[in-house]
């Protein structure tokens, strides 16, 4: 990934490898959580969903084949960071035991260290901390 500067070059991470024709803004966050609430998530917590980044053209991955993001994730969410931000991730609405992309996202944030410290997770709105969080990630681990 490339870091833009200078007079001429907009600033951010411009993350070619994932066929982003925009650099990702310094500071941008990335939202995830499920589909049906997740535009007016990342609206509310100043982040971008990985199908808003495609939109703005700050990724370029085919993002709605759930194997395609499988397989990018990780850079992905790498690129958010290189970019200075973070994950949001809403739990809201999501169900234990069911399978899909975003309780897929959420394991794959739970086993690396990286990304957990990366992520802040929200329930109908709130931010969660403490015993909170532990009570509502304790499913997924």
């Amino acid at each position: 990934m490339a870091r833009g500067g200078g007079p001429a070059v907009t600033p951010g991470v411009l993350a070619a490898e994932l066929g982003g024709k925009v650099p990702i803004p310094p500071g941008t966050n990335l939202a995830l959580g499920l589909h049906g609430n997740l535009e007016a998530f990342a609206e509310a917590q100043k982040a971008v969903s990985v199908v808003g980044a495609w939109e703005r053209k700050l990724i370029g991955v085919a993002v709605g084949d759930a194997g395609i993001l499988k397989s990018f994730f990780t850079r992905i969410t790498t690129a958010f960071a290189l970019a200075g931000g973070r994950i949001k991730f809403n739990l809201t609405a999501l169900k234990a035991g069911i399978e899909g992309a975003t309780p897929w996202e959420l394991k794959q944030i739970l086993k690396s260290d990286s990304l957990l410290a990366r992520t802040d997770f929200y329930l109908n709105g709130v931010k969660l901390t403490g015993k909170k969080l532990e009570e509502a990630l304790k499913p997924w681990r």
